[in-house]
């Protein structure tokens, strides 16, 4: 049985590039808001070598986040030929066969297609002009909290095959930027489950949903059943300006899920009508499942998981919206008092 040697050389390039997924590309100028396109991300790294007349550099949102939260990145690649234009296809589906990667410190995934999304300033494929360049991104890179801490500088890079048709054709490598990545904060471990909350959007306007990322990781060294919980109906408990939201089992008795040992799974929460005045508040989320019922067949050679652990605190800053009050502050009053019944 023959090797490829070199194929497999440039597999496990890819995979220790790799992590995050891709989004759109585009060619128009800075000036817009950020996140409208990608060229409006501010800070860039320095430009790669030059790879079949190609090179890249990274561009970043920002050199400070803290783990929880997502990182705007962006790819630059141009053309480095002084008198040839170059035709590049930018598009999803072509960066995925590329084999294009992100990597935020040891943190691997390969870019899919099918997770993209087409910004209309998009080009599905552009002629590059001599030393003209495009731009693709910008994509959000999610930084899950570690489990171990993680040494603060993370380095941020990415990487694509030089050829769309050969797995062996060198890759266009941009060099790394550093980011500072401040480690959260996880709530107490009870019965082997604790939480962790985060949220990327603050300030936000009273007639706006709260959406937070909730991470749970397994700290024990068994499998474990977590019941089947009602993500969709908080309880809300306002006490000043902190405000705690708790997720009980759902009525519907639905099988307990696995949660494998030592694993963080993340749950993205809207909660919609939370708010009805500006102010600081500090938010957290609990887990109550004290009265979990027995799992039934799919898992029923892990243990019951009962416990109520709560996460860390965040602090949230609302704002009035600027179109004026709504009916979301009638809202928030209602929620609150099926809370209290």
């Amino acid at each position: 049985m023959h090797i490829n040697w070199r194929r497999w050389a440039a597999l496990l390039l890819a995979i220790f590039l790799s992590t995050g997924c891709r989004e759109a590309s585009s060619q128009t100028d800075a000036g817009r808001p950020l996140g409208s396109h990608g060229k409006n991300i501010p800070r860039f790294g320095e430009w790669g070598e030059s790879v079949a007349g190609l090179r890249a550099r990274i561009r970043i949102s920002q050199t400070q986040l803290q783990e929880g939260q997502s990182l705007g990145v962006s790819l630059e690649v141009r053309n480095d030929s002084p008198n040839q234009s170059v035709r590049f296809d930018a598009s999803p589906e072509a960066m995925t066969r590329r084999g294009l990667v992100w990597s935020v410190g040891d943190g691997l995934r390969f870019a899919d297609s099918g997770e993209s999304e087409t910004a209309p300033e998009s080009t599905e494929s552009a002629l590059l002009r001599p030393r003209q360049s495009l731009v693709i991104g910008p994509v959000w890179l999610p930084i899950v909290p570690s489990v171990v801490p993680r040494t603060p500088a993370q380095r941020v890079t990415a990487s694509f095959l030089a050829d769309i048709g050969s797995a062996d054709a060198p890759r266009v490598v941009a060099p790394p930027v550093e980011v500072l990545i401040i480690p959260a904060t996880w709530g107490p471990s009870d019965r082997g489950l604790r939480l962790c909350v985060a949220s990327g959007d603050s300030p936000i306007a009273t007639t706006q949903p709260l959406k937070l990322t909730l991470f749970l990781h397994n700290t024990s060294t068994q499998r474990i059943a977590l019941p089947a919980l009602d993500w969709s109906n908080p309880r809300i408990a306002l006490e000043d300006d902190r405000v705690t939201l708790t997720y009980a089992p759902a009525a519907s008795g639905t099988d307990a899920s696995q949660q494998p040992p030592r694993v963080v799974r993340r749950r993205d929460l809207s909660i919609e009508h939370l708010f009805d005045r500006p102010g600081v508040y500090r938010v957290r989320v609990g887990i109550d499942a004290s009265d979990a019922r027995a799992p039934t067949t799919n898992a029923a050679s892990a243990t019951l998981w009962n416990g109520a652990p709560v996460s860390n605190e965040i602090v949230i800053r609302v704002e009035l919206p600027t179109d004026g009050p709504t009916a979301a502050a009638e809202g928030a009053r209602a929620n609150r008092g099926r809370s209290a019944n």
